[in-house]
C-alpha cells in the first residue's frame, strides 16, 4: 500500500527501459505486455504501487530527473517559467527552437532559466498557488546582506 500523497515510484535509468523490463521479467516473472525495444518509459503495478521507469541518455539526464521529481504543480511552474522566457522545457531538455540548450544536469536547466536549484525534497508544493522557484539574483542579494 502506498502512503497518502504518493501515487507511485518514478525511477530514471541510463539504459533503455527495454533492458529494465527484461531484467525484471527474468527476476520476478512476467509483467504482461512486453516493452518495445524503443520504449521511452516502462510502467507496471505491484501490490497497488505504480512503478515508472524512464530512460534517459547523458544529454537529457537532468531534464528527465526534473520531470520525475516533485509534484505536478512544481513541473507546471518550471515549464511555465521556461515558456515565459521563450523556451520549451520537457523531459528531454530545455529548448530554444530546435536547439537543446540545457538538460545534462538539473542545475544546468535551473541556471539557464535564471533560477536557484531546488532540492528534490523541496519540489512538492501540493499547492497550485505556492511558488517554489527563486531567481538567482534574489538569492545573491540575500547572501550579500
Amino acid at each position: 500500500m502506498v502512503p497518502n500523497g504518493i501515487d507511485g515510484i518514478d525511477i530514471v535509468v541510463r539504459q533503455p527501459v527495454y533492458h529494465v523490463f527484461e531484467i525484471l521479467e527474468r527476476s520476478f516473472g512476467c509483467f504482461g505486455k512486453k516493452a518495445a525495444p524503443d520504449a521511452k518509459q516502462l510502467k507496471f503495478i505491484i501490490d497497488d504501487v505504480v512503478f515508472r521507469f524512464y530512460g534517459a541518455d547523458s544529454e537529457s539526464w537532468g531534464a528527465m530527473t526534473l520531470f520525475a521529481t516533485g509534484d505536478p504543480f512544481f513541473n507546471i511552474e518550471l515549464r511555465s517559467e521556461a515558456k515565459a522566457q521563450g523556451y520549451k522545457l520537457n523531459q528531454y531538455g530545455l529548448w530554444l527552437m530546435e536547439d537543446r540548450i540545457a538538460g545534462k544536469t538539473e542545475k544546468q536547466v535551473f541556471d539557464a532559466l535564471g533560477f536557484e536549484w531546488v532540492e528534490p525534497k523541496n519540489r512538492n508544493t501540493s499547492n497550485r498557488n505556492k511558488k517554489v522557484l527563486r531567481p538567482i539574483e534574489q538569492t545573491l542579494l540575500k547572501e550579500e546582506e
